[in-house]
Parts: structure tokens; sequence; C-alpha cells
């Protein structure tokens, strides 16, 4: 079995419940499991909020782990929604407009919506 390029789509917030660690654990799962896949995270809906509260521990961690497996996090420019100030997107997370978000749909090999 080939690795994949696999874009995982967040949509839960991140600050109500423990379906968004559970979805980065998935994500992670997919990147450092059996075969190593390449993954990219796209946050969109609420999840957009991760930026916020990314600076707790827990969400630093999965950060780090992130970046060791050369992961990127994409933020769609059409949640932000007034609410975050784009400069406030700073690295590792990176906004996309609607365009750039088919892109990486397209580019991908396996699409999951978490």
């Amino acid at each position: 079995m080939v690795s994949k390029k696999v874009l995982i789509t967040i949509t839960d917030p991140p600050y109500s419940n423990n379906d968004f660690k559970e979805s980065l654990r998935v994500a992670l799962g997919v990147t450092a499991g059996y075969r190593e896949h390449h993954v990219d995270v796209l946050l969109t809906g609420q999840a957009v909020y991760f930026v916020v509260n990314a600076d707790s521990n827990t969400m630093q961690r999965f950060l780090a782990a992130f970046r060791m497996l050369d992961s990127s996090f994409f933020v769609d420019s059409s949640s932000l929604n007034g609410d975050i100030p784009p400069e406030m997107i700073t690295p590792p997370f990176v906004i996309k407009n609607i365009d750039e978000i088919l892109q990486l749909y397209r580019d991908a090999d396996l699409n999951l919506s978490l």
C-alpha cells in the first residue's frame, strides 16, 4: 500500500467537548500509523477557534506532534466571520480562501470530515 495524501476537515468547536481533541488524535493516528500518510488539517466552521485556544499546553503538544510529522493546518477564511482578525492567524496556521480549499480537496487522495 502506497502512502496517501490525506485532508482531514474538522468542524467541531475546540472548547465545548472532547470531539475536537479526538479529531486531532485521529489525524495524528492517520499520519503516524502503519503506513505513513501525509496529513493536512483544514479547520472550518467553529473549529477555527482552535487558533485562539492553541496556547494551551494540550494544544501545543498536538501542534508539536503535527510539526514533527510535516503536517499543515489550514483555516477556512469564510469561517472567520470577523470574530477572529486575520492578523491573529500566524504559523503554523495558514488562511485559505474557497478556491484554495477546493484545490486542497482535489489534491488529496483521501478526504475525511470529522
